[in-house]
């Protein structure tokens, strides 16, 4: 589903998908695994957001930028870090 950007802290690593044309790019996620593996099965830390594009994380949170579609304007959005 087009990952894009990652980012790390001292135990997991996040990343952001884009998401499919398929479903007009509403179906991205924020995605992470704990660095050592997750066998296939990341934890969504958000989903159906549209054309995530930046991630960042501080001590507490992981932050994302979503693109504006037609009928709404982008958004930046936060979720606590962990699993």
């Amino acid at each position: 589903n087009h990952p894009t950007s990652l980012v790390s802290d001292a135990d997991r690593v996040y990343w952001i998908e884009q998401g499919t044309a398929a479903h007009g790019f509403a179906d991205g996620v924020v995605a992470s695994c704990p660095k050592s593996g997750c066998g296939g099965a990341p934890t969504i830390v958000a989903d159906a957001q549209y054309l995530p594009t930046s991630i960042a994380l501080d001590h507490g949170c992981v932050y994302w930028a979503t693109s504006g579609d037609t009928g709404s304007p982008g958004s930046i959005q936060r979720a606590p870090t962990g699993g």
